[in-house]
């Protein structure tokens, strides 16, 4: 069997045959992250500012930092381990003020 030498039909399906172009997709800037430490434990938990507030009950406002530091030095004011309804259990972390039970994920 030999192969038979290109025609100038042959190219004209080639040039059908090019992919078009896709379109670059957006560049997405990346948030870096605090790091737990390997060897620490001191900085996990709700003394880590991520998980911190995920676990902060909806009632205090994790990104006061007055209110944070009182969850982190365990104020009886702020007593986060009383409270069943962390900011992890509401879907986008959203709630009702009025009604703590509302928008719950579960």
């Amino acid at each position: 069997m030999t192969a038979t030498p290109p025609t100038d039909d042959d190219s004209d399906e080639l040039d059908e045959l090019q992919p078009t172009v896709l379109p670059t997709p957006p560049v997405i800037e990346l948030e870096l992250l605090e790091e737990f430490e390997l060897k620490d434990r001191s900085k996990r938990g709700i003394q880590n500012n991520i998980t911190g507030g995920l676990l902060c009950p909806v009632e205090f406002d994790w990104d006061n930092s007055t209110i944070r530091t009182a969850i982190w030095n365990f104020e009886n004011d702020f007593d986060f381990a009383s409270s069943a309804r962390a900011c992890c259990f509401y879907t986008d972390s959203t709630f009702n003020p009025n009604d703590l039970d509302e928008g719950r994920a579960f």
